[in-house]
């Protein structure tokens, strides 16, 4: 890695509440490779890690303003970003994200427009075809929080919360990847809704 690639850690503010980046330890490892890594601030914030925990892991590490990350060589941010941050890189710079480029050709054309160069993390996969970065118990986990969700604020008389509600029956179509953790989701529901 050259020695002048600088590395900037997005955080994501689609969701209120989000909490998802990446561990201390990531940073250790660009920074062995020879890359600048810049956070934005309040990076790691939401699982509870402070600046210091970034800094124990790699002394050299910056914390900026999400404008400044977005200026970097190369920008790292799990979920796509919106527009409007995309604009603030530079032509020729990298986005490495989740951008699912077979469903979403619309991205590629504006990653185009703007001469951003893309990874797209979730088409990195090994020898097999495996899918090297995913998540899908919390895929899994997400989505029957947000049926149950739907299914309480919608639920007819006597009402979801009733004791006199008959009880609720989950049909899962299909078994695969995300599908076998859906079932250890919907029989503990009533811990996603608290």
């Amino acid at each position: 890695m050259n020695d002048h690639l600088r590395i900037g850690l997005a955080r994501m503010h689609v969701e209120a509440g989000e909490v998802r980046d990446f561990l201390p330890s990531l940073m250790t490892h660009i920074s062995n490779w020879g890359g600048e890594v810049v956070l934005e601030l309040g990076y790691g914030s939401g699982m509870g890690l402070s600046e210091q925990e970034y800094r124990n892991a790699c002394p050299s590490v910056r914390f900026a303003s999400q404008e400044e990350v977005y200026q970097q060589d190369i920008v790292l941010v799990l979920r796509y970003p919106e527009e409007n941050l995309l604009k603030m890189m530079r032509k020729g710079a990298c986005l490495m994200s989740m951008i699912h480029f077979p469903t979403r050709p619309q991205r590629i054309e504006f990653l185009k427009s703007l001469q951003i160069e893309a990874i797209s993390l979730d088409s990195i996969k090994d020898d097999t075809g495996r899918r090297l970065v995913e998540n899908l118990r919390l895929v899994a986990w997400n989505g029957v929080e947000v049926a149950f969700r739907v299914l309480r604020e919608i639920y007819p008389a006597p009402g979801f919360e009733s004791p006199h509600r008959p009880p609720i029956h989950v049909t899962l179509l299909g078994s695969g990847a995300v599908g076998m953790h859906v079932m250890p989701a919907a029989i503990r529901y009533e811990r996603l809704l608290l």
